[in-house]
Order: C-alpha cells, then structure tokens, then sequence
C-alpha cells in the first residue's frame, strides 16, 4: 500500500542539479567517490542542503524501485511477474484487487515486465495487430524516464523486431532488427496496455498477447550467450525508510545500475559528501549526531517542498511541477 507521502508526491519529477563543482564535470564517474572522500566534512548547513537535494533527485527512481522489487522479488505479491525478460499478462478488466497502477484503464489490460540488460540486450517481438486495437508499450527505466515506445501510434500496426540495450553494450545489431533501443540504465520496464473490446474479447486478446515474445539477443542471432550477470542481493521495500534518511541505502543500491551521466558528475560528486555512492554501504548510526540530525533535516524540508509543489500543481491545474 502506498503511504500517504507516496501519494501526495507520486508525480514529482527529477530535479535538475542546483550548484556547480566546475572542473569535476570532466572526471570519470569513478573518480567521483574518491575525490569526494579528500574534501572536508560538510558542515551541517551543507549537509542539509545536499541531502535536500538528494532527495528529491532520488524520489522518482526509489518509487519506481518500489514497483520493482515487487514485480521482480516479492513473490508474495499479487502483481509478481517472475523475474526478468518476460511478461505477466492481463486480460480482464481491473478489480480494487489491482493496486499496480493508482488509476488503471479499464479497458487497457496491462501487461508488466522488467529486462534485465546487463548481460546482453534483449529482442522484442511483436506481431502485426489488425484495426481498429490499439496497444502501446511504455518503455521506462530506473530513472522513470519513458525513454521508448513501441505500439500501434509509435511504431505501426505491422509486426516488428525491437532490440533493446544498455548503457554499456558495445556489440553489433544483427539483420532482422526493426529499431533499436538505447538505455541509460541496466533495468528497464514496460507498463503495456492492449485494448480490450468487453468480455467476448478476451480470447482474441490473450491470444495477441501471447505473440509477444522478449528474446535474448544470443538466442535471436543463433551465438553463444554471453556470460550471465551476478546476481543482485535486492534490498526488500520498507516505505518508511525509503522516505527518511534511509532513501541513501535505496540509492546506493540502484546506483550501479544507472552509470552516471556527464551532466550529472558535479552533482554526484556533492552528494558523495553525505555518504552516496554506487555501492557505498551506509549506516545512519555511524555518522556524528550534527551530521545525521542535518541530513534528516534536510529529508524532512525536501518532503514539505515536494508536498507544497505538487499541492500547487493540482490549484493551477498544470500538467507539470511549477519550477
């Protein structure tokens, strides 16, 4: 169930960077951590400030993750889809039972699934859909950035062959590929709804969706499959800690997984001053009372900032946050 932060905030956008580390913008992302370690310790004031910031930065991806560890973890969860690279489908109208999307169409079934990217890309196959259906897949990544999509308006009622990879593949695209799709991170998910013509047409839409089909990439070109990535200890979901101090360990967790775009370098690099990192472990206890008591401070700010915006959005009636 959503919290009541959750709620309040679920459209809040991921903030652009507000100050300004000038030469850092050149370093290489790994040299970030260790040249954040040679600073000084920031002062409660800046400590404040960089956890507010980070904070906001990392609210889209950590609900976004909420959905992922459910989807991809949690078994006990009734959205489970099985892991990653393939689908869960649905193909009957929502019931309150449905609690995956705040405000689900009702005659748009979904269908979920998360790739995992790391290892190798992964090939979508979609067969051809005959007027008048109408389906879309929504292609999204750790940031909940929509960075692709594939459907009846984006790509045609035609079938077609979709390759999708990660920030860091280097191979070559085999014949056969319609388009290709490029990642900024290693985890990405389709939220796909396919029209749904009342209950008569259900048998014609499971049979749709069953010819949707997600394909290694080692598979679709007949070679040998790469070595397979490391699996990943997950941390479970827990809102409350995602939502305090805690929002750093969710960080650091999903980090590696979203190399770190030039642009974003000198921000990464204050943030390192507060314990973020890809990787880094993080212990609230082990910092010093003023640090912690200001990093919290600046947590509780960034949600009331958050909150007022989005409650300012809704007044206006605008379509995205006030600047």
């Amino acid at each position: 169930m959503r919290s009541l932060l959750t709620t309040k905030l679920q459209h809040l956008a991921r903030p652009v960077a507000l100050l300004s580390l000038g030469t850092l913008v050149a370093l290489p992302p790994v040299a970030i951590p260790a040249i954040a370690a040679t600073l000084p310790a920031p002062t409660p004031a800046e400590a404040k400030a960089i956890a507010e910031e980070a904070w906001l930065y990392a609210y889209a991806p950590l609900q976004g993750y909420q959905t992922f560890w459910n989807q991809t973890q949690n078994k006990a969860f009734p959205g489970y889809v099985g892991g990653f690279n393939r689908f869960r489908h649905y193909s009957r109208s929502a019931t309150p039972a449905d609690t995956d999307i705040v405000t689900p169409n009702n005659d748009t079934p979904y269908s979920w699934a998360w790739l995992d990217l790391r290892a190798e890309p992964i090939v979508l196959k979609l067969p051809a859909v005959p007027a008048p259906r109408y389906y879309v897949n929504q292609w999204f990544d750790l940031y909940t950035h929509n960075f692709a999509y594939t459907g009846v308006r984006a790509t045609g009622r035609g079938a077609g062959t979709y390759l999708f990879a990660g920030p860091r593949w280097q191979g070559s695209v085999p014949k056969g590929i319609t388009k290709v799709f490029r990642a900024e991170t290693d985890f990405v998910g389709t939220l796909t709804r396919t029209q749904l013509n009342g209950p008569d047409d259900i048998p014609a839409l499971q049979a749709l969706q069953a010819q949707v089909q997600l394909i290694p990439l080692s598979r679709f070109a007949g070679t040998k499959p790469p070595r397979p990535a490391a699996p990943v200890n997950w941390p479970a979901w827990d809102a409350a800690k995602a939502e305090g101090i805690g929002f750093i360990s969710y960080l650091n967790a999903l980090l590696p997984f979203m190399p770190t775009m030039p642009s974003e370098r000198p921000m990464m690099a204050r943030f390192a001053r507060i314990g973020i990192g890809p990787g880094r472990p993080f212990d609230p206890n082990q910092l010093n009372p003023a640090t912690r008591s200001a990093i919290e401070a600046g947590v509780s700010a960034a949600a009331a900032n958050g909150i007022e915006r989005k409650n300012r959005r809704s007044m206006n009636g605008s379509t995205c946050l006030d600047s």
